[in-house]
């Protein structure tokens, strides 16, 4: 699905079935994040509109179909961009996500926090990546992921996918997620 043609096609001799989606504002990292768990070479600039359709890879470590959308503020899409991440999110044109992971921007949480209530009340199971760490600590904010876990009441891994840090405790809250979805 895209608003610029068909998707990119499934990986050779992909058999997974679970699928995952990766939801975020625009410019929050998602694919970044995408590349590193799928080892794809997917463009990435920090510019609106940059991904505009659906990629898919695969991603080994808990076996799924991982799906990368455009970035979207809320799932009242005001774009065409935004209209393909909602469209996903709702299964049209494709699996339903089994687990959805919301990307929180740690330098601009209330605003990445909308989505993720949004996508929360949506009944799909969530973890939440926290990026942008390092932006934010520049900023003088520090985010702790334990207690924003708490707090939420979704999983919050901390995650650098430029640098590859917090990918396999990402993996492995996805996998807990598909075993015993909330």
């Amino acid at each position: 699905m895209s608003c610029h043609g068909p998707a990119a096609p499934r990986p050779a001799g992909a058999t997974m079935t679970a699928t995952v989606l990766l939801l975020g504002n625009p410019n929050v990292g998602k694919s970044t994040l995408f590349n590193a768990l799928t080892g794809a070479r997917q463009e990435v600039r920090n510019a609106p509109g940059t991904t505009v359709e659906v990629h898919e890879g695969q991603w080994v470590g808990p076996g799924v179909r991982l799906f990368d959308v455009p970035g979207t503020y809320s799932l009242l899409a005001r774009s065409p961009d935004e209209q393909v991440a909602v469209d996903v999110l709702a299964g049209a044109g494709a699996d339903a996500a089994d687990v959805v992971v919301v990307l929180l921007d740690a330098a601009a949480l209330p605003r990445s926090l909308y989505l993720l209530g949004q996508v929360a009340q949506a009944g799909r199971p969530v973890v939440a990546a926290l990026t942008m760490c390092d932006v934010a600590a520049a900023a003088g904010a520090t985010v702790d992921p334990g207690q924003l876990q708490k707090v939420l009441g979704v999983p919050v891994v901390a995650t650098d996918p430029r640098r590859r840090d917090g990918l396999a405790a990402l993996a492995a809250a996805v996998t807990a997620a598909l075993r015993a979805p909330a």
